[in-house]
């Protein structure tokens, strides 16, 4: 009787050490893709990483968890957009670069003294630099509010031919650089998209510094099923408990499902907000439900 309740414990005691194995995983992959969404969202955020020690967070809701009420969503895969050369060369007149063309495997690629234009032949991006600015036309023109500098962008991209759909702008400024960064975000489904976003770069002017442009298709790689706000939220908290800065409070004001671009493109929860620093807040938290060996479970 000894032996059977020596062997019986004995399997206890493993299946609870495969119990905690399978947690940690899960958890560890969960933080590892959150950190992903971080870096690779703006890369332009340069935003400080929150420490795994320090001074506690205080969140606090104040917007409901529970108007949320789906259960599954959409994975994509990314198709990009194939140039021709016929069409590299047109967009280099209409860039007013001059041709002759530059050919790599890979690329189309035009250049003068003033600017450059990289047209990826598979990914679908088109990418515009200013690499000169000796005789800006806008030199003696005062500052731009951020207004003025989206509609600048907008305009720019909208006299190149190229389409320009968005529901959301984004923009940032770089003070050190004396530039901005304007992403334009659209929706995929019902949901904001924030993979491959038009990006353009300015100066504090309205000089257009670079542009990144992509024409790309979206594909269904099937339903898998999501997490609740409510369990991101606790998620949340759990993976990023502490702050370096003593008495921070996070005030969270909305909580919505957005698209990503990591593993294919898929769903994340944003939950944005502000601190009791002045300091705006946002974090994403994958929605994916894990399973034990870190793979999404299908629905």
């Amino acid at each position: 009787m000894r032996k059977k309740n020596k062997k019986w414990l004995q399997f206890f005691v493993v299946g609870i050490m495969l119990l905690f194995l399978v947690l940690w995983n899960n958890q560890k992959a969960v933080l590892n893709f959150s950190k992903q969404i971080q870096n690779q969202l703006f890369p332009y955020k340069q935003k400080q990483e929150l420490p795994m020690e320090g001074y506690k967070i205080d969140y606090d809701i104040n917007t409901s968890l529970n108007a949320i009420r789906i259960t599954q969503m959409k994975e994509y895969k990314v198709r990009g957009y194939a140039y021709t050369k016929e069409e590299a060369e047109q967009y280099a007149k209409v860039f007013q670069l001059l041709i002759p063309i530059e050919e790599t495997e890979d690329s189309y690629f035009f250049k003068d003294e003033k600017a450059q234009l990289m047209i990826h032949k598979k990914s679908g991006l088109l990418q515009y630099k200013r690499t000169s600015l000796s005789s800006p036309e806008k030199d003696f023109f005062p500052s731009l509010s951020e207004n003025r500098i989206i509609k600048e962008a907008a305009s720019f991209i909208q006299s190149k031919n190229l389409p320009l759909e968005y529901t959301k702008v984004v923009i940032q400024h770089h003070p050190v650089e004396r530039q901005y960064s304007v992403y334009f975000i659209n929706t995929l489904g019902s949901f904001h998209n924030y993979s491959y976003m038009k990006k353009v770069i300015t100066d504090e002017k309205g000089n257009i510094l670079q542009l990144d442009y992509y024409k790309i298709q979206y594909v269904s790689n099937g339903n898998f099923r999501i997490k609740t706000a409510e369990e991101a939220y606790k998620e949340m908290k759990t993976l990023y408990p502490y702050s370096i800065e003593e008495g921070l409070q996070v005030d969270i004001q909305q909580v919505e499902l957005v698209y990503v671009a990591l593993e294919g493109i898929q769903p994340a929860y944003r939950f944005s907000g502000e601190t009791n620093y002045g300091t705006g807040f946002e974090q994403f938290i994958p929605a994916f439900i894990f399973g034990a060996t870190g793979g999404t479970i299908r629905e």
